[in-house]
């Protein structure tokens, strides 16, 4: 499996006005498995528009394509109101998953079942991601992902390796606790609180050997234009 781009790799262009479809068609050509496209670069009059776009041009290329949606599951004993809208949304642009930040859970029996309910109508995986807060810490990540593969197995588990970095916890030691979870790889390397580009001597390519081979891997991270294939490049040398 190739690696997978999120609209993340286009940071400095989306900040400035460059739409995502225009993005995604600049990835045309390249070796890469699947699109992630991020919910807050949408302009509200156009996301439809760009995502019809979009959903063709992946299908044309053979890639999966997910949306990240920039909201949380759970707020308390409530589910995400506007979690029916994204279900429906990806069965229209033919989404294959939807990502969203896990929130603060309950966890009652019943927000379980709810949640199970919705999920089994689904036609396109749904995961939560850690988050880079006070939600995403080790133990409220591992005990809701544990809880949450047992009673709502059609939900899916994004590890995001950089989040990690402002809860002061170690990306290794988080894969430790959460390997057995995992259905996406959200992939950046994390220096004094910022991002910077991939290289051989980090220790990304050892926790990429560490995942099922199935679990796509994601550029999340901004990538300046002239250095995205190389980026792509070598997390592709490790995964093949």
């Amino acid at each position: 499996m190739s690696v997978s781009i999120n609209t993340a790799v286009f940071l400095d262009d989306l900040q400035n006005g460059t739409s995502q479809s225009e993005c995604v068609d600049r990835l045309i050509g390249k070796p890469i498995s699947s699109v992630e496209v991020r919910g807050e670069f949408f302009q509200p009059k156009t996301r439809d528009q760009e995502l019809a776009h979009i959903s063709q041009v992946c299908a044309e290329q053979g890639w999966d394509l997910r949306y990240s949606i920039p909201e949380e599951l759970f707020d308390g004993e409530q589910i995400n109101a506007n979690l029916t809208d994204y279900l429906q949304l990806a069965s229209k642009y033919h989404l294959n998953g939807l990502k969203i930040s896990l929130g603060n859970p309950i966890l009652s029996q019943s927000q379980l079942q709810e949640l199970k309910k919705q999920l089994a109508a689904a036609n396109c995986q749904v995961t939560i991601e850690n988050q880079p807060n006070a939600n995403g810490t080790l133990s409220k990540i591992v005990k809701a992902v544990q809880l949450l593969y047992d009673a709502v197995p059609a939900l899916g588990y994004t590890f995001d390796a950089g989040n990690w970095a402002w809860v002061d916890v170690d990306t290794a030691a988080a894969l430790q606790k959460l390997l057995t979870y995992i259905t996406i790889f959200h992939l950046k390397q994390i220096k004094n609180h910022d991002t910077i580009l991939l290289n051989k001597t980090q220790n990304w390519p050892s926790m990429l050997q560490q995942l099922d081979a199935k679990v796509p891997v994601v550029l999340e991270y901004a990538i300046p234009a002239a250095q995205l294939d190389e980026q792509i490049e070598l997390v592709n040398a490790v995964l093949k």
